[in-house]
């Protein structure tokens, strides 16, 4: 079974392509697992509108490293959403990064967090996008290979150098991935992504590889 490719006509599309999916598979036995940045946004926006999402317990994939909801953070971006007010209404466990200690500590509690979240729910999804330079999740060229389920970067290539992100061990561990890539922006790392590289070159290739692809839903306004 190959990578199912849904092809939509913009962003606003997707979107209700990625919900469509997420209510169709979500339930109180499953751990949602949420990206930040642009993309997903109105994503979010939708689904604490529409009122409808059911999950056991919701955490963030990736975080841009300082105090806890700083202006600049993922999770600040998903409570302005008002998904996480919503989420907390329906008694849903809701897990965020940022708790005021070191990066150090902080990702090791990060950790105990997702390997609790593994071993107590049956199904595992998770939402993410792929960056202009082919990073996904908080994952950029070289930071391929790791035995932790969540890890620290010193030097992400952009101006929010440290962050926190699951690993590509982590996400191998889901149930299900829904990959959106939306914007004209994109259409040069797509194109790259589905050429034979190096994971540690393109880190978006990791959603090619055999078992992960079977499991891989791409959502995108682009041709490929």
């Amino acid at each position: 079974m190959k990578m199912k490719i849904i092809k939509v006509k913009d962003a606003g599309e997707g979107v209700d392509k990625a919900k469509s999916f997420i209510y169709k598979y979500s339930n109180s036995q499953t751990a949602l697992f949420l990206s930040g940045g642009l993309t997903p946004k109105a994503l979010y926006q939708t689904l604490s509108t529409d009122k409808k999402l059911k999950a056991g317990a919701v955490a963030v994939v990736d975080e841009r490293f300082g105090l806890p909801f700083h202006d600049n953070s993922n999770e600040k971006m998903i409570k302005d959403s008002h998904l996480f007010e919503y989420l907390k209404s329906t008694n849903t466990l809701v897990f965020t990064v940022l708790n005021g200690k070191d990066i150090d500590n902080t990702t090791k509690d990060y950790e105990k967090i997702i390997s609790r979240l593994f071993k107590s729910y049956k199904q595992k999804i998770a939402i993410l996008g792929i960056g202009e330079d082919g990073h996904t999740a908080g994952i950029p060229k070289g930071y391929y290979n790791s035995n932790e389920l969540v890890i620290k970067i010193d030097d992400f290539p952009s101006e929010f150098r440290k962050r926190i992100t699951l690993t590509f061990k982590a996400l191998e561990q889901m149930d299900r991935l829904i990959v959106l890539v939306f914007g004209e922006n994109k259409k040069k790392v797509l194109n790259e992504m589905f050429k034979k590289g190096l994971l540690e070159e393109l880190p978006a290739r990791f959603y090619l590889q055999k078992e992960i692809s079977q499991k891989t839903i791409l959502i995108t306004d682009q041709a490929v």
